[in-house]
């Protein structure tokens, strides 16, 4: 979560500044730059966009209960 935050703002603040002020390293947050993704986020990143192309299919109608993947 942080990573992401300093991600989102490096272009307005330092990241080095960032890594400090959230108490992070700034070498590790380089490395999670070029750590690929996990299993878990690939699965969980799958299965948001298969229930989302559900809820499109049912023209937004269906809601937690219906959608069954």
């Amino acid at each position: 979560m942080r990573y992401r935050f300093i991600e989102a703002q490096r272009k307005q603040h330092s990241v080095r500044l960032m890594c400090c002020v959230m108490k992070v390293s700034a070498s590790g947050y380089y490395a999670a730059c070029g750590r690929p993704a996990s299993t878990r986020t690939e699965r969980q990143t799958a299965l948001t966009a298969r229930i989302r192309t559900i809820h499109a299919a049912s023209r937004d109608t269906y809601g937690a209960p219906r959608v069954q993947v």
